[in-house]
């Protein structure tokens, strides 16, 4: 207890006891609703004190389940991927050799060269997916969906080859005179396709989950000339002189631009109807999304409405993202009300 001034008057010590200790584990691990954590887990490796061997990785996964949390996120990627992939249009972390990045990015106050040894070193997605068992944890590998940074962000680093060379594919801005050159667009089968081979290549090594990372890099298409192109010559209308104050006519054309994406979750869905984890259960689709309401989520290329309403996901989970300048309005009764009706958990 403290006295009047803050210090302390007295003690009272409590003894350990192995009962005590078994009774303190079980409560943190039986919370009274289920958790989920999100792990950018490569920012663990930063610090120098961080112990750069591979029982680090059960040591995060189980260290997480000790406190109730027995689903966990885990990032495969943005850009680049952080596991050893076999796909051929992938880029390990880093997108180009740490030493050249350093010539044009300044790296003192953080040693990247940590993360690159832990993940090129080791595979982090292995060493967890085999963790899973022995923690009495669920690993659910989540890839950003468009997060490329731009070519000459952080000297190169954080951008794949496959961004580098694809400039065909970037997204454009309305009006813009040249593309967006840190994001593309999922009008094309052909970034659709880059994206799902990771989420299928992930799924297939025995995860109960993946994780469709929107949260922190919409919007998922813009106005790329041929999209633009192609929906005059559908429809005769010029979505380059919409916006929110036509109604119904601009609510059209976002609708048929999200449908580019929605078309990701319906590949994913279709390609893993046939997949199981190691417990033998159905693979879990999940999406994270902006909690911004659904127009917003809908002219930011995201459908939430048409994804419930074709049974895309199991799992939506709410991020408070503001990049409306402080429009958004986080209010998540809506999200809570839609999970109600078709079925699906919607966490916070």
């Amino acid at each position: 207890a403290k006295g009047s001034r803050g210090s302390v008057v007295s003690l009272k010590l409590v003894p350990v006891t192995s009962s005590s200790v078994e009774t303190f584990y079980q409560e943190m691990m039986n919370p009274p609703a289920p958790l989920v954590s999100i792990n950018d887990w490569a920012e663990y490796f930063g610090p120098v004190w961080a112990r750069l061997l591979p029982d680090q990785f059960k040591s995060i996964i189980c260290g997480q389940s000790e406190i109730g949390i027995s689903t966990i996120g885990w990032s495969v990627g943005r850009s680049w991927v952080e596991y050893h992939s076999k796909l051929p249009n992938t880029t390990r972390f880093p997108c180009v050799p740490y030493g050249e990045g350093k010539k044009f990015f300044d790296t003192g106050r953080y040693d990247y060269g940590r993360r690159i040894k832990m993940i090129n070193d080791f595979d982090p997605l292995e060493e967890v997916l085999n963790s899973q068992k022995d923690c009495d944890a669920k690993i659910w590998p989540g890839l950003g969906m468009n997060r490329h940074y731009g070519i000459t962000s952080y000297g190169g680093m954080f951008s794949s080859k496959w961004f580098k060379e694809n400039e065909q594919w970037w997204q454009w801005q309305k009006n813009a005179g040249s593309p967006r050159g840190s994001a593309v667009s999922y009008f094309f089968p052909e970034v659709r396709r880059e994206r799902t081979d990771i989420l299928f290549e992930v799924a297939g090594r025995g995860a109960s989950g993946i994780i469709i990372g929107t949260c922190r890099q919409v919007p998922m298409l813009l106005y790329n000339p041929e999209m633009v192109k192609a929906y005059k010559d559908n429809t005769g209308i010029d979505p380059l002189k919409l916006d929110i104050s036509d109604g119904e006519t601009y609510k059209n054309w976002i609708s048929w631009r999200a449908d580019f994406f929605t078309q990701v979750l319906r590949d994913l869905r279709s390609g893993l109807k046939d997949a199981f984890s190691q417990e033998g259960e159905p693979v879990r689709i999940v999406v994270r999304i902006p909690s911004s309401g659904l127009l917003n989520n809908l002219a930011q290329g995201l459908d939430i409405e048409q994804w419930l309403k074709e049974g895309l996901v199991d799992q939506l989970q709410l991020d408070p993202l503001e990049d409306l300048g402080g429009q958004g309005i986080h209010d998540v009764r809506t999200y809570l009300e839609l999970g109600r009706e078709h079925g699906v958990k919607i966490f916070g």
